[in-house]
């Protein structure tokens, strides 16, 4: 009859020690709470530093987040150098999206001076890249996600008036003060495209109702939402609020944090770097 139960007495040189029952104690005592004078070992305590790779690369964990979701999607471990994203080639081809390009990014691993960094580039998409920012500086070509719209910064002064051929110039000679503003310009295109003046160097956007410079009807822009600030030099910074859709910048390249958030198309994921 077979049985499990360990034989008694020492295990001799011809018998070998039941390890089903050895193993069966070893996990109850390092899983069990630690009664009387069990002492926790020296492996388990509290400071312990957490086991890291040294020679190779830490792995980032890329999350295609399900629509509205901000954790939740298909993880893919990035154990290569280069990763590339598109709508019909690449390591992940999303071809649903009818708004990504064939090769519309790639996730790169560079080294610099001993440091890897892992950067995102986009890769001529026809309609951009954006990364979600807490601030941003803004060039004339920089569009913005505020919600479910695109913004551009137009800066229409850029040159002081040039004086007739005459060789005559009047010191009265006024421009329109309209003319002088920048204006945050819907990048749409179409005729009824929204235009809103910046005639302050300080402008708060939110919904349509909150009170803010500029207000939005837009459901997916929360009361207070962003803030547009010009330094002294008459250059813009977009700096976003704490909301869940957050805001959102065009980007040629720009480095991944190790916790950030990244925009193909209508396909937005989320990079991780343990």
């Amino acid at each position: 009859m077979h049985t499990n139960e360990a034989p008694s007495g020492p295990a001799g040189p011809n018998r070998m020690p039941n390890n089903n029952i050895e193993t069966f104690q070893i996990v109850k005592w390092i899983a069990g709470p630690a009664t009387g004078n069990q002492q926790i070992p020296e492996l388990l305590a509290a400071n312990e530093e957490t086991y890291r790779p040294v020679i190779r690369p830490a792995v980032p964990i890329l999350t295609v987040l399900d629509d509205g979701s901000v954790d939740e999607g298909e993880q893919i471990r990035l154990r290569t150098e280069s990763f590339v994203i598109g709508r019909s080639s690449g390591d992940l081809v999303i071809p649903n999206d009818a708004t990504m390009s064939g090769r519309h990014a790639e996730i790169r691993l560079t080294t610099s001076r001993g440091q890897r960094q892992w950067t995102l580039h986009n890769l001529e998409s026809v309609n951009g890249t954006f990364a979600r920012v807490g601030n941003a500086s803004l060039a004339d070509d920089t569009i913005i996600i505020l919600g479910s719209r695109r913004f551009r910064i137009e800066k229409p002064l850029a040159k002081e008036p040039e004086p007739p051929n005459e060789g005559t110039f009047r010191i009265d000679q006024q421009v329109d003060s309209e003319q002088l503003w920048p204006i945050l310009t819907e990048s749409s295109g179409k005729p009824n495209c929204l235009r809103f003046p910046l005639q302050t160097p300080q402008v708060t956007i939110g919904r349509k109702g909150g009170g803010c410079h500029i207000q939005l009807d837009d459901p997916l822009v929360a009361t207070l939402h962003a803030e547009l600030i010009a330094d002294s030099s008459g250059d813009w910074k977009l700096i976003g609020k704490k909301t869940h859709n957050g805001v959102w910048v065009n980007a040629a390249s720009t480095p991944l944090a190790s916790c950030c958030f990244f925009q193909c198309g209508e396909q937005r994921f989320k990079f991780v770097l343990p």
